[in-house]
């Protein structure tokens, strides 16, 4: 029996977090994470995770130290930034330091978002394919 694909997203703005699980509650098998230190620990206890979806601008464990640990960790997981904080500096960080599927600009739209979560299931379910041949 294959294992259901599971998505943690990790924010630090716990009302995102609320919109994000009313939203998809229904659609995906997912976690969530208030910062990157308890983003750690889920990956531990309840991982592993298909999708991570992470917000770069967070106190303590920042967005790009998570993917940069997450990579060493867990490099199958497909890596999906979602912020507020859109610049080329931060972008170029995330991308040397993590393997970023997507980046994200964090204006609340379910449906692009949902997109970006069945694009980022598929990539996880073609690299596991890879893996297997």
């Amino acid at each position: 029996m294959k294992t259901p694909r599971k998505i943690l997203f990790v924010d630090d703005d716990a009302n995102f977090l609320a919109a994000l699980r009313r939203t998809f509650r229904n659609q995906f098998i997912f976690d969530t994470a208030n910062s990157g230190q308890e983003a750690l620990h889920l990956l531990k206890s309840e991982g592993p995770y298909a999708v991570i979806v992470v917000d770069i601008d967070m106190p303590g464990i920042s967005g790009i130290e998570l993917l940069s640990r997450l990579s060493a960790e867990s490099p199958k997981t497909v890596q999906v930034v979602l912020t507020g904080k859109v610049d080329l500096d931060t972008f170029v960080e995330s991308v040397e330091r993590g393997k970023i599927f997507r980046y994200v600009a964090k204006s609340f739209d379910g449906d692009a978002l949902r997109s970006v979560l069945w694009e980022s299931l598929k990539q996880y379910d073609d690299d596991e394919k890879e893996i297997a041949e």
